[in-house]
């Protein structure tokens, strides 16, 4: 689709140029016949291209920030960064302009199973259930990366990314000893069937940390979907834009996303808070209401 800014820029270049069997540039009448635009169109000022122009730079900078971000979070950025209000259609207008579309994802099959079954004990607050997984990953020359995410499924924190060539499940109860220190112990633990989170030794730990562990059926990540929408958002937005030459990097680099993930990165499904800001007004509330 062309825009009518566009079109006023192609009638200037006509007028700037001299044409073929020309012995001057075409009138601005001439040009507008040329290009099959009124000559109003080009006459009139651009007043809202005047008055969108801080805010297109604004969006040209968060979307260089955060190219796979789409316009909702980017307008949930802007709101908060800036006084007033800007309108979601305002900041979709000038989005499609630019051209400031996220590729869309390639469309996984459909589960022909038996269906998703909701998870067992869903959060109810923070620190109610944490889930913990793995995703893998690797550096420039090949060397593997193996990643323990630990999150809070009602808050949306994620409290650890751990990064290591190979984590055992002595590793795993070093970072959720660590987690347990700082934040509390969670009520339950939810995680797959892996033999990191089953080690007889582990269990017993979490037992004597009071601790009860929720594992999710054979092939049914849905269960654990929390955990996996963050996974998905760590890949998207910062495993698959980096390229680490070494495992060193790789932990710097994610300990920086995590953060920001907490901190700054609007969530649609908390009504565009952060997660730390989600925590911290639940806390409030439970405080007013008390």
């Amino acid at each position: 689709m062309v825009t009518p800014d566009q079109k006023r820029d192609a009638v200037a270049h006509l007028q700037s140029v001299v044409l073929a069997g020309q012995e001057q540039p075409l009138s601005q009448r001439a040009a507008c016949e040329v290009i099959g635009v009124q000559r109003a169109l080009v006459r009139k000022p651009k007043t809202r291209s005047l008055k969108d122009a801080p805010l297109k730079q604004q969006l040209a900078t968060l979307c260089h920030k955060h190219p796979r971000y789409g316009y909702r979070r980017i307008h949930a950025l802007i709101c908060r960064d800036g006084p007033g209000t800007i309108n979601l259609k305002r900041v979709h207008r000038l989005w499609k302009e630019a051209a400031h579309q996220v590729p869309l994802r390639k469309k996984r099959r459909p589960h022909r199973g038996k269906g998703p079954v909701k998870a067992p004990q869903e959060a109810l607050y923070p620190s109610h259930v944490w889930s913990y997984d793995f995703v893998h990953d690797k550096c420039r020359g090949g060397a593997k990366l193996k990643l323990l995410c630990v999150n809070d499924e009602f808050t949306r924190q994620c409290h650890a990314v751990e990064v290591g060539a190979s984590l055992t499940a002595k590793d795993v109860q070093n970072v959720l000893h660590r987690l347990f220190a700082t934040h509390g112990a969670p009520a339950f633990l939810r995680s797959d069937n892996g033999p990191e989170f089953v080690q007889n030794d582990l269990q017993n730990w979490l037992a004597t940390q009071k601790v009860q562990t929720l594992y999710i059926e054979p092939g049914s990540p849905w269960q654990n979907g929390k955990s996996e929408s963050m996974h998905g958002k760590l890949r998207d937005e910062c495993l698959e834009s980096e390229l680490f030459n070494h495992r060193l990097e790789a932990r710097v680099v994610i300990e920086h996303y995590r953060l920001a993930f907490n901190s700054q990165r609007p969530h649609s499904s908390l009504g565009y808070l952060t997660p730390n800001e989600f925590a911290q007004n639940w806390k409030l509330n439970q405080q007013t209401l008390t």
